[in-house]
């Protein structure tokens, strides 16, 4: 298992991959889990030039030797379409701001030598106020805290609030009790305490075939058929509407939303991975790879990482197919367990 430990300005977060039993560690100091803006799917232009380099990203399929390998690759040429975008948007941002703010003060000048300008002095006005608006809904967005108040604004309380939320952890206790707080030793600390909770744990073979000889219940022929038949377009497209909208990516930063907007182009490329990773047995790292965000419980040391609730951000192309696997174990799940067990999995999936 390869683990990347994030220092965060805003929490403490470590990235996750594989199964096997190794277990390193990276220390980084890092502005957060990478996280695309996805407002900028709402744009007429920018859903146009994202699907034009979609396509572009397709052509190029025949030159990759696997479709895991090109999938990450078209990965990474997203998250610089969004990048450059923003950048853009940024730019054009600040430019608007200023000729707001030159315009403003224009106007103030003339109102001083005694000209009627209350009109478009008001038009402006109005114009800097959803300015701010804009920028403010911008930075609720970015600080990544969750469960905020409909309407709730970017006021001492709630700036109050993200700075609670981010404390950055300087200390932490390892294995031996002893307060750690340099950063290759609480990178080791972090290390080891996710290496025992994720590692293989060893298991009693025979006692294990004995339990399983014992079942009497058995899958018919029928659910077995549909568990064992091929993926279709139709269940993954499914599992995508049911995830819900605006929640924190996973390391590769793509929202269900790119997602949702784009089925048309990803869904049949998303089949065709899936079916891949069946017949080769291999899945691409960033399938493989999640990171845990730390938060804290608000109870016990804050060094200690027991008292921190680790939450896993995966990305969302792994959901997708992990949902559509529950979806079909639900139809199989009622000729096995009890209706009480039955909905406990319903729920949990």
């Amino acid at each position: 298992m390869e683990c990347k430990i994030l220092t965060l300005a805003g929490r403490h977060a470590s990235c996750w991959s594989g199964n096997t039993p190794a277990l390193t560690g990276k220390l980084l100091t890092d502005p957060g889990t990478l996280k695309l803006n996805s407002s900028l799917l709402g744009r007429e232009d920018v859903q146009k030039e994202l699907r034009r380099t979609y396509s572009e990203c397709q052509d190029m399929k025949y030159t990759f030797q696997s479709i895991g390998e090109w999938w990450e690759w078209v990965k990474g040429r997203i998250q610089d379409f969004f990048k450059n975008v923003g950048r853009k948007a940024a730019r054009g941002r600040r430019k608007e701001f200023s000729r707001l703010q030159q315009q403003l003060q224009e106007l103030h000048n003339l109102q001083f030598r005694g000209w009627d300008v209350m009109n478009p002095l008001e038009a402006v006005k109005k114009e800097l106020s959803e300015h701010f608006h804009d920028e403010s809904r911008r930075i609720i967005f970015h600080s990544k805290v969750e469960n905020l108040e409909k309407g709730e604004k970017c006021n001492s309380f709630f700036f109050k609030k993200i700075h609670s939320a981010h404390t950055p952890l300087v200390q932490l206790r390892n294995r031996e009790g002893i307060l750690c707080d340099k950063a290759g030793h609480i990178r080791k600390a972090v290390t080891d305490f996710y290496g025992d909770l994720y590692s293989e744990k060893r298991s009693d073979g025979d006692q294990a075939e004995k339990f399983l000889a014992g079942i009497r219940r058995k899958v018919s022929t029928p659910a077995r058929e549909v568990l064992k038949a091929p993926l279709t377009l139709e269940e993954l497209h499914i599992a995508v509407k049911s995830f819900k909208s605006g929640k924190t990516p996973g390391s590769d930063g793509l929202p269900i939303e790119f997602y949702t907007s784009l089925w048309d182009l990803v869904g049949p490329d998303l089949l065709e991975l899936y079916e891949e990773m069946e017949q080769e047995g291999v899945m691409p790292h960033t399938l493989r790879e999640g990171t845990i965000a730390h938060l804290y419980k608000h109870k016990g040391e804050r060094c200690d990482l027991k008292n921190w609730r680790p939450i896993s951000l995966l990305n969302v192309d792994y959901k997708t197919l992990a949902k559509t696997m529950v979806n079909r174990l639900k139809g199989a799940m009622g000729e096995i367990f009890t209706q009480t067990r039955l909905v406990e999995f319903q729920d949990a999936g």
